[in-house]
């Protein structure tokens, strides 16, 4: 749980990137909702980074459990 921080911390900076993009700032000029700007938009491209990120840490986390035993 000691490295749940930074990575939040990191998380949150890929959706603050997102958020300042063209592409939303067009969606926001066109009329769509908020909520509809965050999921398709902002949420879709801000998770690539953070699942490639999680992917990297799965084994660390399963290497880690397995040598506890």
């Amino acid at each position: 749980m000691v490295g749940v921080a930074p990575q939040t911390r990191l998380y949150r900076t890929f959706f603050l990137d997102e958020i300042g993009q063209d592409y939303v700032r067009t969606a926001r000029a066109k009329g769509l909702t908020e909520p509809r700007i965050l999921l398709t938009h902002v949420m879709r491209n801000a998770m690539i980074p953070i699942l490639t990120n999680v992917g990297l840490a799965l084994p660390g986390i399963f290497y880690a459990r397995a040598g506890r035993n």
